[in-house]
């Protein structure tokens, strides 16, 4: 897999593929969907022999919100023939040049914070209606959003690099007996 798992918006990107089974010279073409809960983005390679290239201009990135993307790569013959190649996730990031101001938390962080602040009542509308697996969190039971909120905290800590915290049990013995 040669594309990026993360893109900022408004740089330039560029990679080559080749897919021995559906070579461009043959008649195919390769493209991506990428999708997410506030947009989409379409791309789709030129083709370069019998490979593909890619190239993502910065006037072409400058236009992608901020998020997370389930990113669909998929080949298109002349005669309609379709098929998945493979599906992954790309995280877009604003413009650090143009931005006015810049949250460098991890999605993993917004979405423990999201939920800590739902639990104890206190979450605001924005952070009600992030979703996980297409239910916003408002709609989360208790017990869901318990499960959800250490799921987001085990990543967390994982990426900052925080090890994660062990219950030790200690018995005591009654020194008199």
């Amino acid at each position: 897999m040669n594309e990026p798992s993360e893109i900022t918006a408004g740089f330039q990107y560029s990679w080559e593929e080749t897919l021995s089974d559906y070579p461009a010279d043959d008649g195919w073409s390769l493209k991506y969907k990428g999708l997410n809960a506030s947009g989409k983005i379409e791309i789709t390679a030129d083709a370069d022999g019998s490979g593909y290239s890619v190239t993502l201009a910065p006037a072409t990135t400058s236009d992608y919100t901020a998020g997370i993307y389930t990113f669909y790569k998929y080949v298109e013959h002349t005669d309609g023939r379709k098929y998945q190649i493979s599906s992954y996730t790309v995280e877009v990031f604003s413009n650090p040049i143009t931005a006015t101001t810049l949250d460098t938390r991890t999605h993993a962080r917004k979405m423990f914070e999201a939920l800590e602040a739902l639990e104890i009542g206190r979450a605001d509308h924005v952070q009600k209606a992030f979703s996980i697996a297409g239910r916003q969190i408002e709609y989360l039971s208790p017990e869901e959003i318990i499960k959800w909120k250490n799921h987001y905290k085990r990543i967390m800590l994982s990426e900052e690099g925080i090890p994660p915290v062990r219950k030790r049990l200690t018995k005591f013995s009654d020194p008199f007996v």
